[in-house]
Order: C-alpha cells, then sequence, then structure tokens
C-alpha cells in the first residue's frame, strides 16, 4: 500500500506500523512523500488457525508444537529470520476487541456482511 501511494497508483492505504520505513532504503523520500494520517488500535497479526473439522486432538497437538517451537533458542530465531517476530501466544477473545469495535463501528454485525476479497 505505501509503495502504491509513494508511486501515486493509490491515493491511499492502510499498513502495519509505519511500514514506509521497510522502504526506506530503496526510497529514501518515502517519509516526506508518503504521510501517515492516522493510526488505529493495534490489532493481532500472522494469527495461526485450524479448520472447524479438524480433529480437536490433532488441532491441540499442533497448536503445543508451535508454541513450543518459540520456548527455544533456536526457534526464536528461527521466527525472527522467517517472520520478524520472536514469539507465538495463545490467542484469546479480547486480542480482537479491537476488531470488533471498528467492525461495529462500520456497522458490519456478522461476517456474511464483508464482502468476499478473494
Amino acid at each position: 500500500a505505501v509503495l502504491a501511494v509513494y508511486e501515486g497508483r493509490a491515493d491511499g492505504g492502510a499498513s502495519y506500523d509505519d511500514a514506509r520505513e521497510l522502504l526506506m532504503a530503496q526510497y529514501p523520500d518515502v517519509m516526506e512523500k508518503v504521510r501517515v494520517i492516522a493510526y488505529t488500535m493495534e490489532i493481532p497479526s500472522h494469527v495461526v488457525a485450524a479448520r472447524s473439522d479438524l480433529d480437536p486432538t490433532v488441532a491441540e497437538r499442533l497448536k503445543r508444537a508451535l508454541l513450543g517451537i518459540a520456548q527455544t533458542e533456536e526457534g526464536r530465531q528461527a521466527l525472527r529470520q522467517m517472520y520478524g517476530f520472536e514469539g507465538l501466544v495463545e490467542a484469546r477473545n479480547t486480542f480482537y476487541d479491537s476488531v470488533v469495535m471498528a467492525a461495529n463501528l462500520m456497522g458490519v454485525t456478522s461476517l456474511q456482511e464483508l464482502p468476499a476479497l478473494y
């Protein structure tokens, strides 16, 4: 989104954090040309989900294995190299409060109201 705004292909966009920093090496004037107009509340990222019909025992084993990866230095290093973060935590419903609040502000009360993006 930031690159599209920078290149004039879009009037605006949204990104995690200040994504302009990722482009500074290649586009040194990106901080001047692309202006942040607002920040939102924190939202969850890098969500791992399982299909609803997955055997609960398999889902639990997978969850424990993934959480275990971040408990070792080798695992944290792999997560850092592949994804840019160092750990994993088990999700709680409260992690999504900001998403629910934003949906409520937009008048969205069910997922069926959202347009298909795929």
